[in-house]
């Protein structure tokens, strides 16, 4: 595909997806963490991958339970896990605060509204080193929490060892920073902003 033209490339917009907050956080009323479960998209993930990590993990006896979201087709049927509906949304969010960790094997991803809504909610991220992930974490939490996509050794490695990792100094205060794009009332002021600068 060939480059857009300069004026076009001039005009346009990457924006981030409006996210309501406060609707995220009605989600955690009545919910209770278990720092073992683990929130995983299977829509578009590497499915083998995530079998051979997990079964990893398994075979070093840590205990852990999925809550997942998409098509179990081709998930290994002895990891213990319940699925929430595609189309349940409020589900969806009170699972990222049922769950410690949020897990992605969905590499190269250009967005990713459950990795934004987990990391506000309080999950640990283990994401794919590509696509939208390295932006979304506070640079702190790179060597620890994204994985080459490929390697079912790294990712296994990353998972076990992040019920032991501890909130680096800073991390909240720059977390913040990178989510306040995806806050509702910024995003959607930046485009009506940008529509305005393009009609004058």
């Amino acid at each position: 595909m060939q480059n857009p033209h300069p004026e076009v490339q001039q005009k346009s917009l990457v924006a981030p997806p409006p996210i309501d907050w406060d609707q995220l956080k009605s989600a955690q009323q009545g919910v209770r963490r278990n720092s073992h479960t683990l929130f995983l998209d299977t829509r578009d993930a590497d499915v083998p991958l995530l079998n051979s990590a997990l079964g990893m993990l398994q075979r070093r006896a840590v205990k852990f339970q999925l809550v997942t979201v998409g098509p179990a087709d081709g998930l290994d049927e002895g990891l213990p896990r319940r699925t929430v509906a595609e189309s349940d949304e409020a589900g969806q969010m009170q699972a990222l605060y049922e769950a410690g960790v949020h897990v992605s094997a969905r590499r190269g991803a250009a967005s990713d509204i459950h990795a934004v809504r987990a990391l506000k909610a309080g999950c640990w991220p283990i994401l794919p080193r590509s696509g939208v992930y390295p932006e979304l974490l506070p640079q702190a939490l790179h060597p620890f929490c994204l994985y080459d996509g490929a390697s079912a050794d790294v990712l296994a490695n990353r998972l076990h060892n992040v019920w032991m990792m501890e909130q680096p100094r800073g991390y909240e205060q720059e977390l913040d920073g990178i989510l306040s794009k995806f806050d509702a009332l910024q995003a959607c002021r930046m485009m009506d902003d940008r529509l305005a600068a393009l009609v004058h």
